[in-house]
């Protein structure tokens, strides 16, 4: 539910900063705000690091080795900070300057914005050893709450925006500075207050350092692909296109972050007992943890794709007021990437917990980044703006298809036919008669808004109907039911 209240802010938030900015304004935040968070790989993989040697530690009871811990992370954090400060200032403002299409008379705007993305930048990033250190003690309720205050701040700068009479774009940009030091501040506070660990002292072993940063390993090149893939393809726009072409990519990013936000939800309720299954060599149950895993990220996410597809022109005509054919184009096409990127969690957790992961991330991921360079042949050839989002799915697609070869060679009871015909075929038939369903009952009323509240109501419906009867089998419905039923419980 959290999940789905700050979705819908952040969104209603889109809506007020695109008609407080101008869409303009708005492409150029997006391009220069880009070029910054192409760094942003890094945060996932650092985090992830400094949570697994933090609980490694408690669960051994060497809870006095914590401190030393907090304080290497604290140090390669700062280090870090001070290489991307160095990285920015030079490369950065130059790339700024001379590559990215901006107006002439924003070009001032966008190097103050610049300066204010990096601070929020580098607060986040300091921020990292407190935020695990509330992780490790799995006191979620916490995070939840500063989550939400940090939602409510970036929609405290959408507001601010409409009222002030200074360059909004240089105002909104200072806000999220200040939202991101307020937001550090908190996490530092609540970790210094509650965890005896939160307490610095200097580490002149190497050892420790090595040891936390080698734990990143392969994983820091999918962050880089995921990033790399949205960010660089920002850029790309912003250098071929202009600022206006920045915004309809960020609408449908905005699109993006929700969506996969929704399926990472989905892939939660069923990590932990895939991982607790291909432990204890109970291949059968994670066979069918991984069938109905992959089943419930393809229906439910597409429930709420296909209606949003077919009514998207009204859908984004109530969110953001005027809209262009490029920004309805972006907003479908990234729909499609969106879901097929969410199917490769299932896959990836098997993998993950198998330990082989080196070669995985190297070739899934290293097919991932050849988006940038076909991206920019595509546009140098002349194409459409929305040729960026045709080579995200033609990627993630071939990449998918390495996943799918490298899952049966490492997991024996693997069923690559049954997984291609009977779930991807048979998805992609059930989707398309869902699809088709919910469009002949859209073309049957007229009214923008009663078409839409119909659709809406009546394909997810379709889809979830289509899902229970024609999607799974009575085992994986079995096994369904007894999760639901779990979860129930537990929030009960």
């Amino acid at each position: 539910m959290r999940i789905l209240v700050l979705t819908f802010v952040n969104l209603y938030a889109v809506r007020l900063l695109l008609r407080g900015l101008g869409p303009c304004d708005f492409g150029i935040y997006n391009a220069v705000a880009g070029v910054v968070t192409l760094s942003a790989c890094l945060l996932p993989v650092l985090s992830q690091a400094i949570q697994r040697f933090y609980s490694y530690l408690s669960g051994k009871g060497e809870s006095e080795k914590l401190v030393i811990v907090f304080s290497t992370s604290i140090n390669v954090v700062a280090a870090l900070c001070a290489v991307l400060f160095v990285l920015f200032e030079t490369v950065g403002t130059w790339g700024l300057n001379a590559y990215m299409t901006i107006p002439a008379d924003r070009i001032g705007a966008a190097n103050i914005v610049f300066q204010f993305a990096l601070i929020s930048f580098f607060f986040t990033l300091l921020q990292l050893p407190y935020t695990a250190a509330i992780y490790a003690h799995e006191e979620m309720g916490a995070y939840a709450a500063i989550s939400c205050l940090d939602c409510l701040l970036k929609l405290v700068a959408a507001f601010i925006i409409g009222l002030t009479s200074a360059d909004k774009l240089v105002v909104y940009a200072a806000c999220l500075a200040a939202s991101s030091l307020i937001i550090f501040s908190i996490y530092r506070s609540y970790a210094k207050h509650n965890y005896q660990e939160c307490k610095y002292k200097l580490v002149k072993n190497w050892g420790e350092y090595k040891g936390l940063l080698s734990f990143t390993g392969w994983s820091m090149l999918g962050s880089m692909a995921g990033v790399g893939l949205i960010q660089g393809s920002a850029i790309l726009l912003n250098i071929f296109f202009g600022p206006l072409a920045n915004a309809a990519f960020a609408i449908a990013s905005s699109i993006y972050n929700a969506f996969l936000s929704l399926g990472n939800s989905i892939v939660l309720a069923f990590r932990a007992p895939m991982i607790k299954a291909y432990a204890s060599g109970e291949n059968q149950m994670l066979d069918t943890m991984f069938g109905i895993s992959n089943k419930c990220i393809l229906y439910l996410l597409a429930a709420i794709a296909i209606p949003l597809f077919i009514e998207m022109q009204e859908v984004l005509s109530l969110w953001v007021g005027n809209t262009t054919s490029d920004m309805v184009t972006f907003a479908r096409l990234m729909l499609i990437y969106t879901i097929g990127l969410s199917l490769n969690s299932p896959i990836t957790t098997i993998m993950q917990a198998s330990g082989r992961i080196k070669y995985y991330y190297i070739c899934t991921d290293s097919m991932t980044l050849m988006h940038l360079p076909i991206a920019y042949l595509l546009l140098k050839l002349g194409a459409p703006p929305y040729g960026v989002l045709l080579s995200m799915i033609g990627v993630i697609v071939i990449a998918h298809a390495i996943r799918i070869i490298m899952l049966h060679k490492s997991h024996s009871s693997f069923d690559l036919h049954n997984y291609c015909f009977g779930f991807l075929l048979r998805g992609i038939i059930l989707l398309f008669i869902s699809g088709g369903a919910s469009y002949f009952v859209s073309t049957g009323i007229s009214t923008g808004i009663l078409r839409l509240i119909v659709v809406i109501f009546s394909s997810p419906a379709i889809t979830i109907a289509l899902l229970v009867t024609l999607g799974t089998n009575k085992h994986e419905r079995q096994q369904l039911s007894a999760l639901v039923m779990k979860f129930i419980r537990r929030k009960h």
